[in-house]
C-alpha cells in the first residue's frame, strides 16, 4: 500500500511542480514583454558588497550600452545631464541614503551614444540598523512624452502671445452642446 501512495504523491508533485513552471514561465516572459513595450528597466546598487550597479537590459537599452558595458557607481552618475539633471539625482540619492526616504524624479540622461534622452528614475533604499546598504528601483524612457508635452506647451505660449499682443479671442466650438463659445484671453483695461 505504501508504494501505491509513494507512486501517487511523486505523481502529484511532478505535476504541480510542471505546472508551476509553466506559469512562472509564462509569467515571466509577460513581465519581460510588457517592460519592453514600457520602457521600464531595473537597477539596483548593492553598498555592503561591490557598489557596482545592475540593470536589466531594458535599462542598458535606454542607456544605450553595450552588451558588455559594466559601470561603476561614479560612472553611472555621470548619464546624467551636466548642471540641474546631474546635481539633481546627486541631491535625491544623498538624502535617500541618509534618512531612508525613496524618490521619483524626471530628468535628461546623456546616453553612451551620446543622445540627451528624458527619463523617469524611481528609487528605493533598504536600510540595516540606519545604514543604507543597498539601492534599487526602475528607470522608464520618457522621452516622447516630454517632447510631446514640450512642444504642446511652446505651440500654447506662440497662441498666448499671439492673442494677447492682437487683442483678439478664440472661438471654441462645442458641437455636443450646438453652440460656440467665445474665450477671450486679452486683459481689459
Amino acid at each position: 500500500m505504501s508504494n501505491i501512495v509513494n507512486l501517487l504523491f511523486n505523481w502529484l508533485n511532478h505535476e504541480v511542480d510542471d505546472s508551476y513552471d509553466k506559469t512562472y514561465k509564462k509569467l515571466n516572459k509577460l513581465l519581460d514583454e510588457s517592460t519592453k513595450i514600457a520602457r521600464v528597466g531595473g537597477w539596483e546598487v548593492d553598498l555592503m558588497n561591490n557598489n557596482q550597479p545592475v540593470c536589466s537590459q531594458v535599462t542598458r537599452e535606454i542607456h544605450e550600452v553595450p552588451e558588455d558595458y559594466i559601470p561603476d557607481l561614479a560612472e553611472a552618475i555621470n548619464f546624467y545631464k551636466e548642471g540641474y539633471d546631474c546635481d539633481l539625482v546627486q541631491r535625491v540619492v544623498s538624502e535617500a541614503m541618509q534618512n531612508g526616504e525613496s524618490w521619483d524624479i524626471e530628468c535628461r540622461i546623456v546616453t553612451y551614444r551620446k543622445r540627451e534622452v528624458w527619463v523617469r528614475s524611481i528609487g528605493r533604499v533598504q536600510m540595516d540598523n540606519g545604514i543604507c546598504v543597498r539601492l534599487y528601483g526602475v528607470f522608464q524612457d520618457i522621452d516622447r512624452i516630454k517632447k510631446v508635452e514640450d512642444e504642446k506647451n511652446a505651440i500654447s505660449e506662440r497662441l498666448k502671445l499671439a492673442t494677447t499682443n492682437a487683442s483678439i479671442g478664440i472661438w471654441i466650438y462645442l458641437p455636443e452642446f450646438w453652440l460656440g463659445m467665445l474665450i477671450c484671453l486679452s486683459f481689459m483695461k
